[in-house]
């Protein structure tokens, strides 16, 4: 096993057309009790449950989509009519030969011997009733075909409505260039993740955060961290989208969720990391990243959305973890009336908006001057210095 890759081999995902039952996931979580040991480490436990997924549950037989039978036929459309256009022209060229009296070329000539063969006759009355046959299903053909392709086309714009209304109704953009080079993409992400700007906490207003967090803060943040609880490991699955794509393990969160003989397992181990008992292995953080085209020229690293699809386990522990912060800095959060965005409860870009537009109006209706500004931080989240979340994280009083 290849000790930086430990998953080469395994599919990219286990398929959901599986069939199984309550006796069989009942008898797969006995079997892991018995098997999975006390001291296992997460990789071990990752292990077992690929294995269960893929041999413990056969899978149903592919099915094609609608959409993709569309297309299936769609496709056999276009061979059919690419056929019949042949065979007109190849009609035609005989009737025009046969009309002109001209000797045949060798190619018209292996035409005409295979027109006899079919149709017993090189008769140009005849001809002309094949060829009128032949430019009559050609024209049903193509009638199908466009029958077909709008209905593809209102089954994909359906689909598209219901997953992301905006991307149906935001106009199409042209995309020019070609594809950037993996040395220009590497070169353009390091310089938004490779290089880490220090941080200077003795700036006036890491200061006043300071303090104002001292104010309203927990007094108890140096206790030693709570072990992770199985109830703890459920709350962070439910709500997860069962086949949502995994990461490099293959496993999808439906298995994390069914397999519920693990549970116990992972509250150990991440009651372990979050201790500094074990350390956080590195295949744990990795993932697979996609680049998504946004729009403008695609052979500019900028233009491009990465999507990065993560371990589900890891899914889970920062979840956990993410839980376990909001706690922590509630009292905190509460008295931070300006901040609107990463609050639950909250939707911080409609609020703001709504807001905006109240003032506008405000300003119109009572004919006031008015100055208003909005700054958009090119990747404001992916250029965050690591050692500032973590000085922030300190002063909200967050168990480390």
């Amino acid at each position: 096993m290849d000790d930086n890759n430990p998953f080469v081999g395994r599919q990219v995902s286990i398929s959901k057309k599986i069939t199984y039952s309550k006796q069989q996931l009942d008898a797969v979580n006995e079997d892991l009790r018995a098997n999975i040991l006390e001291d296992s480490t997460l990789l071990t436990v990752n292990q077992v449950v690929y294995g269960a997924a893929v041999s413990a549950f056969p899978r149903e037989r592919h099915c094609l989509s609608i959409e993709a039978r569309l297309r299936q036929r769609i496709s056999q459309l276009g061979f059919k009519i690419d056929r019949s256009r042949k065979q007109v022209s190849r009609i035609q060229c005989v009737i025009e030969f046969e009309t002109t009296q001209r000797a045949y070329t060798p190619r018209i000539r292996r035409i005409a011997a295979e027109l006899r063969w079919r149709h017993h006759t090189l008769n140009k009355s005849t001809l002309l009733v094949i060829k009128e046959e032949s430019l009559n299903k050609l024209r049903a053909l193509v009638t199908a075909k466009k029958s077909l392709e709008k209905r593809l086309k209102r089954l994909v714009d359906n689909s598209l409505f219901r997953s992301s209304p905006s991307r149906f109704l935001t106009p199409k953009t042209d995309v020019t260039g070609n594809y950037p080079t993996p040395e220009r993409v590497e070169a353009f992400w390091t310089e938004l993740y490779g290089d880490q700007p220090n941080v200077n906490a003795n700036t006036p207003a890491l200061h006043d955060f300071k303090a104002f967090c001292r104010e309203h803060r927990r007094q108890n943040a140096d206790e030693e961290s709570p072990a992770v609880s199985v109830d703890e490991v459920r709350s962070a699955l439910n709500g997860s989208k069962n086949w949502a794509a995994p990461g490099p393990d293959g496993i999808n969160v439906f298995w994390w969720k069914k397999l519920t003989s693990t549970h116990l397992h992972l509250a150990r181990i991440f009651t372990s990391y979050i201790r500094a008992d074990d350390p956080i292995p590195d295949w744990l953080v990795e993932g697979r990243t996609v680049l998504i085209p946004k729009k403008g020229d695609l052979s500019d690293p900028k233009n491009y959305r990465p999507i990065t699809c993560l371990n589900a386990v890891y899914k889970i522990f920062t979840k956990i973890l993410n839980n376990r912060i909001l706690q922590e800095i509630e009292p905190v959060w509460q008295q931070i009336y300006e901040q609107r965005g990463s609050k639950r409860g909250l939707s911080g870009c409609k609020e703001n908006l709504i807001v905006d537009r109240c003032v506008l109006q405000d300003a119109i209706y009572y004919q006031r001057n008015l100055s208003m500004a909005w700054i958009d931080y090119r990747k404001a989240f992916d250029s965050t210095p690591h050692e500032l979340i973590l000085y922030l994280l300190k002063c909200l009083g967050v168990n480390p």
